[in-house]
């Protein structure tokens, strides 16, 4: 989505007399906008791709030279790319970016040694089966001595049992039996509870949250934890709505946050819903601008 004033902006201007329309110059670029943000990419490929995907129906190449010209879009070896896409993207586009360019990197199993690819830098096995199986190699290793049961008695050669005995040869007295354990004090619930606490009521979200979370989950590439009380919900909603004014301002405030937590190699990861509504109310709660 374009800035505000960028439809007064030279090179909107230039746009707008070449095609000779304002609304449709705006539509055509919004169009390319779209398809980077998506990709998390600033290459967009050929002139007759870019006028495809701008639904460019006029003269072939005149759209093309028209946004080089403007300088809304640099040629390149590979094709056209959008010009300084990543000195003005919303910041969940960068989190994209960063996610498909870790995806790229071959990686390679450390249990079975295979190759694999994988978004998240962390990750270190291909699939669950082999992050199990290493879980269970490192908890109990090939090589490790079986230990013989406590209540092994030991054998005479011939493969008998016999009784333990003490240095003396005589048989060892039987252990004392161990203290019966205390009875458990008998408790018994109210009326009403017989049959155990109930569970959790069900945490219904608006439809501002719900937008917000599953493009929060579709940015870090985890499904986020739910909320577990509706009061945090409508929360939640009335924050979304009343201190940012929609989702789109709240989804880059996250991305924004998230980006200056965020350590050298160490991104800063959402794993809960509830962290994302303590984000939004930091904000509100310092009186300052999302």
């Amino acid at each position: 989505m374009a800035r505000p004033g960028f439809t007064r902006h030279r090179k909107f201007v230039a746009l707008a007399m070449a095609v000779g329309s304002r609304p449709a110059a705006l539509g055509h670029i919004e169009l390319l906008w779209e398809v980077a943000y998506e990709a998390g990419d600033d290459l967009l490929g050929s002139p007759a791709v870019v006028e495809n995907m701008a639904d460019w129906n006029g003269a072939p190449g005149v759209l093309a030279d028209a946004l080089v010209s403007a300088g809304l879009l640099d040629p390149s070896e590979e094709g056209l790319r959008v010009h300084d896409l990543w000195d003005h993207a919303p910041d969940y586009v960068h989190v994209r970016r960063e996610n498909e360019v870790e995806r790229k990197k071959p990686k390679n199993c450390e249990h079975c040694g295979g190759e694999y690819r994988s978004k998240d830098k962390r990750a270190k096995y291909c699939s669950d089966r082999c992050r199990k199986a290493a879980f269970e190699a490192r908890r109990t290793p090939p090589d490790a001595p079986r230990r013989k049961h406590p209540s092994a008695s030991p054998t005479d050669p011939d493969g008998s049992r016999r009784s333990p005995t003490d240095p003396d040869g005589s048989p060892a007295p039987a252990p004392a039996p161990a203290p019966a354990p205390a009875p458990a004090p008998h408790t018994s619930l109210p009326a009403g509870r017989q049959g155990g606490p109930a569970g959790p009521e069900p945490v219904t979200l608006g439809p501002l949250s719900q937008e917000l979370l599953a493009e929060v989950s579709a940015g870090v590439g985890v499904a986020l934890q739910p909320l577990r009380q509706q009061t945090e919900a409508e929360e939640l909603e009335r924050r979304i709505a009343g201190d940012f004014g929609g989702v789109e301002q709240a989804r880059d405030f996250v991305a924004r946050t998230c980006r200056e937590r965020s350590e050298p190699g160490r991104p800063y990861r959402i794993k809960s819903s509830k962290l994302v509504l303590l984000m939004l109310r930091d904000v509100a709660s310092a009186g300052g601008s999302p």
